[in-house]
């Protein structure tokens, strides 16, 4: 029996968003230190200043099933503002973050879909960032995003696209250091629970000058393992696979603000899938992220 490919597009979507898966004030010295000595790093934003970033991310899917490779990408485009309405020490920023533009496109064998969100135009979100970078930007899991039929359905796929802080080593460091970070992450979405473990070795490369800020230019390579499951429109499904990821990052240390990101992720694995019928799809999904500061 031919398995609906609605089920793996559905499926596919639920990876997709799985797998993507600061503060003192002004008059304070932000940073200790040099390059060449070690710097002690924070992200800082004065009350009543903003942030505006532009986000740029796609992911592209491949499955195998019945010996044919079917193909599936998602692209969201985003601008966002993030005010900051007090800072507490040790606690960081507290403001909010406000959806200034988002469009998502999804293209699969069955077509075109331009998800409807243009009604989260100029929504805020309350938003805390500590100034080490631990980012929560409140009510966002709960935002749900209609991708159509083909696209799985409703999605919190705002979650993953709103994520754009990277997280700041604890201990002074110098060029050419490195440190080391593991992260475990159990997601549920949409009927699933995935498990991801994440083992990330970050390099201070260098001091850069972007956009006249001297910024640090940080590296980070990645490896894990994500496994889990749920069910899909009736069928039930495991998915295992193993993860690479890399990323490069800008860091104006003398002001406190992230810069500019530019990432990949690889996942390379299989979905068991049981219901109408059994079978295991390969399938491989790759995801880009641009985060750029503009203001």
């Amino acid at each position: 029996m031919k398995f609906p490919k609605t089920h793996l597009i559905a499926i596919t979507i639920t990876v997709l968003s799985i797998v993507l898966l600061s503060g003192c004030g002004s008059t304070a010295k932000l940073y200790k230190g040099t390059p060449e000595t070690g710097l002690t790093l924070m992200y800082n934003l004065d009350k009543g200043q903003e942030w505006k970033y532009d986000i740029n991310m796609n992911n592209a899917t491949t499955m195998e099933m019945m010996g044919q490779a079917m193909e599936m990408s998602v692209e969201s485009i985003a601008s966002i503002t993030i005010n900051c309405d007090n800072v507490l020490k040790d606690e960081g920023i507290k403001g909010s973050l406000r959806i200034d533009k988002i469009k998502i496109n999804a293209t699969s064998p069955q077509g075109k879909n331009e998800a409807d969100v243009s009604g989260f135009v100029g929504q805020k979100f309350p938003f805390n960032l500590s100034p080490s970078g631990e980012e929560v930007i409140e009510g966002i899991d709960s935002v749900k995003v209609d991708m159509g039929q083909m696209g799985g359905g409703s999605q919190t796929a705002f979650k993953n696209i709103f994520k754009i802080f990277q997280d700041l080593p604890a201990t002074p460091i110098k060029i050419g250091d490195s440190w080391s970070k593991s992260d475990t992450t159990i997601t549920p979405q949409m009927g699933s629970e995935m498990n991801i473990i994440i083992n990330t070795t970050y390099t201070f490369e260098a001091v850069e000058l972007i956009d006249n800020m001297s910024c640090i230019k940080i590296v980070s390579i990645g490896e894990g393992t994500i496994d889990g499951g749920g069910e899909q429109q009736g069928a039930q499904f495991t998915i295992e696979g193993d993860m690479e990821n890399s990323s490069t990052f800008y860091f104006a240390y003398k002001v406190g603000k992230l810069v500019k990101t530019e990432s990949l992720s690889l996942m390379e694995g299989s979905a068991a899938v049981s219901g109408a019928a059994n079978m295991t799809i390969p399938m491989s999904v790759e995801t880009t992220n641009i985060i750029t500061l503009i203001k």
